[in-house]
């Protein structure tokens, strides 16, 4: 991928966080910004590791966890478990996991959802699935009901990857785990997922998945 097409990735990243959250790795005056994204994007290329991201979305209160994330000076990591000090001591109110699978895979969450009770990812689930990715999360909905059947979409964002079609016989795990293993890695967005979730007053989780898609989908995107 070349440079153009990870600016413009960067680009549509940003209006789905949001274009003026303040970065939370702290910058001095003389020192370079990147894009925090463009970076954690080519981490990803150099050490042959994915990312999933787990949103918290609030109608009310000050941005926080991934959502505040934006701008961050640059840094270089040797491998995966450096990179995951690194996000685990520099990123303010997110938790980061590593799936010890080959490749490994990175979970970001927003820290509040952490020990949250019942969140719908935390949930174990027993599936079968045939269809497009961007239609697993209807077929997880029927097992899991407060994972959504809508689709996320946000103005100027990428739309769900309904071109890849994948297949799982009766696969058992979190819902995070299945969200995960049903991707086939090999050329695909080093971004794997992210999902908003939402609770409303009266005690009630609903979650949304959104699928990156595969290299080729995220290049023909930004070309649009």
């Amino acid at each position: 991928m070349n440079m153009t097409s990870l600016v413009a990735i960067s680009a549509i990243l940003a209006v789905s966080i949001g274009e003026n959250a303040l970065s939370q790795t702290r910058v001095s005056p003389t020192e370079e910004e990147v894009s925090f994204w463009d970076s954690l994007h080519e981490h990803g290329q150099r050490l042959d590791c994915f990312f999933t991201f787990e949103y918290f979305s609030t109608r009310k209160g000050p941005i926080k966890g991934l959502a505040a994330i934006s701008r961050t000076t640059p840094f270089k990591m040797n491998s995966v478990e450096e990179l995951a000090d690194f996000l685990r001591k520099s990123l303010n109110e997110v938790d980061v996991v590593v799936r010890k699978s080959q490749p490994p895979v990175i979970h970001l969450k927003d820290a509040r959802l952490v020990k949250a009770s019942d969140y719908p990812l935390d949930q174990k689930v027993t599936l079968s699935y045939q269809g497009s990715l961007a239609d697993l999360g209807a077929s997880i909905h029927q097992h899991q009901a407060t994972f959504n059947t809508a689709q996320w979409y946000a103005f100027n964002d990428l739309t769900n990857d309904d071109k890849t079609i994948v297949k799982l016989t009766e696969i058992t795990g979190t819902v995070r785990d299945l969200l995960t293993d049903a991707v086939p890695l090999k050329g695909y967005s080093r971004f794997l997922w992210r999902t908003r979730t939402t609770k409303s007053k009266d005690g009630q989780w609903d979650s949304q998945v959104q699928y990156y898609g595969p290299q080729e989908h995220l290049k023909e995107k930004t070309q649009e």
